[in-house]
């Protein structure tokens, strides 16, 4: 692997590629807000910003999904995602609630 300095001006040409292969959600301005959106090809992502809209969380807890579907008395259930997701952009600090997030959700203890 080689080791560098990317420029300001190449990231989002980065994003782009590794959108090809992963959900990109990275940071965009929409008027006077900031938020964690998905990432399109062609865009650049907002790096001058102080606090998102919503919180990083929102990506994994939405405020509604479709867990099943059915037809009659059969019940489907919905395939989850099957390709990576990558977030771009993210607080340290948020990075790290959400790795606890995960410790808690799978049910991990934590040992002091």
């Amino acid at each position: 692997m080689k080791a560098g300095i990317l420029k300001n001006e190449e990231l989002g040409r980065l994003l782009s590629k590794a959108s090809e292969d992963a959900d990109v959600y990275a940071p965009a301005r929409r008027g006077a807000d900031v938020s964690l959106e998905r990432f399109r090809a062609g865009e650049e992502p907002a790096l001058d910003y102080g606090q998102f809209r919503l919180s990083a969380k929102s990506l994994f807890f939405p405020q509604r999904e479709v867990l099943c579907t059915y037809e009659g008395q059969d019940v489907h259930q919905v395939p989850l995602p099957d390709r990576p997701t990558v977030i771009f952009g993210v607080r340290p600090c948020d990075a790290l609630a959400l790795t606890l997030l995960v410790f808690l959700l799978a049910g991990y203890t934590l040992n002091r």
